[in-house]
């Protein structure tokens, strides 16, 4: 078996979303604006525009 190629034997999907790192920031991010979310509302303000 070459290094590259994923061990479908125990399990490893190299390309599986929740060993992605992009995806695990994605989650983070969106976390980050909800809590802000109502912080901003009364104030008429998107998370984009608070920036």
């Amino acid at each position: 078996m070459s290094p590259v190629e994923p061990d479908l034997e125990l399990g490893d999907d190299r390309l599986a979303l929740d060993r992605q790192v992009c995806f695990a920031l994605s989650v983070a991010s969106r976390s980050v604006i909800a809590l802000y979310r109502p912080l901003l509302e009364p104030l008429n303000l998107t998370h984009p525009q608070y920036w």
